[in-house]
């Protein structure tokens, strides 16, 4: 038996909504669209994987913890001339510069490395340089003062916090690249001596030329014999001057 029209349509509209309890519900449109990611060619893959440790090492670097605040360690050379007389007052002449060198001070290069602050980079350095400033009971700087040619040496005044690089650097201090001269302070500094191999004298590495040219050639022993011998002949000379001029009673001879 056919269906009538109004049976129909109502069996049309349950199929439609049996349909639509079926169906998921479809997302709400965004008002804007998400550019979907680029595709990338085999050749830029390949790239990124060839390149990804460097990457990773860069992203690292970029989270680096904060850099903390560091001691100012930076090197300092300078030309220092260590003397041997506290109160020395002028620059050493030729020959005492010689004199010093030979005796492990005079002009020596020194590099300064330590905090700028700590007067021990310096006092310990030039302890190492020159060993013989131990025995000097501390030790001060001079500077040369008035034009080139003159020679005098000014006392640098040491700060309450001892001689420091910060000290050594600043303008103010007014040093540049002059030679700093070191002195030690409460005495002075023994200077090395050589002997003379004919006479056995103790002489100055500078002066031993000039000795050789006065030297007579003697050994001291035999010069000090020789002066011994000379005076013992002049004692004897003297004691028969004396005895001839004492008159012999007569009848002395006669008796003896």
């Amino acid at each position: 038996m056919s269906k009538s029209c109004p049976e129909l349509l109502r069996e049309a509209a349950n199929l439609i909504e049996e349909a639509l309890s079926r169906t998921p519900p479809a997302p709400a449109a965004q008002s804007q669209q998400t550019p979907a990611a680029p595709s990338r060619t085999p050749v830029q893959a390949e790239v990124a994987r060839l390149f990804a440790p460097y990457n990773g090492g860069a992203r690292r670097n970029m989270t680096r913890r904060p850099a903390q605040v560091q001691v100012s360690r930076r090197s300092y050379t300078h030309t220092v001339c260590c003397l041997a007389d506290h109160k020395a007052d002028k620059v050493p002449s030729l020959p005492l510069k010689t004199d010093l060198h030979t005796s492990g001070l005079g002009e020596h290069k020194v590099t300064f490395s330590g905090n700028d602050s700590d007067p021990m980079v310096i006092t310990n350095k030039l302890m190492e340089v020159f060993p013989k400033l131990q025995e000097g009971g501390g030790l001060e700087f001079l500077k040369i003062v008035g034009s080139t040619r003159n020679r005098n040496l000014a006392l640098l005044q040491c700060p309450s916090t001892g001689y420091t690089l910060a000290y050594l650097k600043d303008p103010a201090t007014m040093i540049g690249q002059a030679t700093i001269s070191i002195c030690p302070l409460q005495q002075d500094l023994p200077l090395d001596f050589i002997p003379c191999i004919t006479c056995q004298k103790e002489v100055p590495f500078s002066e031993m030329k000039l000795h050789r040219l006065s030297c007579n050639g003697t050994p001291m022993q035999e010069s000090e014999k020789e002066q011994e011998g000379g005076q013992s002949e002049e004692n004897y000379s003297e004691t028969a001057l004396v005895s001839d001029s004492v008159p012999v009673r007569p009848g002395t001879s006669a008796e003896s």
